[in-house]
């Protein structure tokens, strides 16, 4: 498919015309798998001949093909192409200067890493654990917010080798959770609690990640006061659910906040709402902490 032929294509399939959307979307069923990907990636790829609605269209297709055609497809590569294509996207999500396109990337490479990882939990692409290890310290927050926005998307990626990972992780989200930018902070707190959650019977685990509790608490406190986005709060509905006895610590810190909220009829009834939850969660599944 020729360059001209992919722009217009992408903006056919953003079209507000239905039938220009639909004729478009037939064009597009038509054309065989390992086409698709080469076409979708060169979009994401071209920053500068791609406008970004149409790089991130395109990065949300390749993900959806890849949910569901990755292991057909991939076994029929070169082992040369297979590494050419782990490189590529990779590069995709480090090159995106668009905040939502690059985010975009980062679930299609966390697309591609929950693929790579087998039954008996073998990460078989060990460079995108270094690459993520590598992006969450960097100095750039965009890219250290990128690095907990995939590990968020796929808290399970280390497999069988998390044991040796384990401080690092921890060190990784901790310092994360205090980083100067709020983005890195508010994103660290939903990578940490996706992460907790994997692990909610793994009382030894929860213990050791027992500091990160405080530092999540006041990045929640910060997100409420700004009342941007509500996902710190649902974070802590998922942990209170699953997992009530990790908040023990800061609990009644964590009611007051709660309390706090309920009352002030300035905040949200979706934001108040969220609080009551909490509170009756934790009732619910410990009553004792109560």
């Amino acid at each position: 498919m020729a360059g001209g032929d992919v722009h217009e294509l992408l903006r056919a399939l953003l079209s507000t015309d239905n039938d220009v959307r639909s004729k478009a979307e037939e064009t597009y069923d038509a054309v065989p798998t390992d086409q698709k990907v080469n076409f979708l990636l060169g979009a994401i790829s071209n920053v500068g001949g791609v406008e970004e609605d149409g790089r991130q269209l395109a990065a949300v297709m390749l993900r959806r093909l890849f949910s569901s055609e990755f292991e057909e497809f991939y076994a029929k590569l070169p082992e040369e192409q297979k590494s050419q294509l782990k490189n590529q996207i990779l590069l995709c999500v480090q090159n995106e200067p668009n905040k939502n396109c690059r985010r975009k990337c980062a679930d299609l490479a966390a697309e591609v890493a929950r693929n790579l990882t087998d039954d008996d939990g073998n990460n078989l692409w060990p460079e995108f654990l270094k690459f993520l290890f590598d992006c969450a310290s960097s100095q750039n927050p965009e890219i250290k917010e990128v690095a907990l926005h995939m590990f968020a998307s796929i808290p399970g990626v280390f497999g069988n080798q998390e044991q040796q990972y384990i401080d690092v992780i921890k060190q990784m989200l901790l310092s994360s959770l205090m980083d100067q930018s709020y983005d890195v902070r508010f994103t660290a707190v939903k990578a940490t609690g996706n992460y907790l959650l994997l692990h909610e019977k793994d009382a030894g685990l929860q213990k050791h990640f027992g500091e990160l509790l405080c530092p999540l608490l006041q990045v929640t406190v910060q997100s409420v006061e700004k009342q941007d986005d509500e996902a710190c709060l649902k974070s802590l509905i998922d942990i209170s659910e699953a997992m009530p006895k990790f908040l023990r610590p800061q609990l009644a810190e964590i009611f007051q906040l709660c309390l706090k909220m309920v009352v002030n009829e300035e905040m949200g009834e979706s934001w108040r709402h969220l609080a009551l939850e909490i509170i009756v969660t934790t009732a619910e599944t410990a009553p004792a902490m109560v």
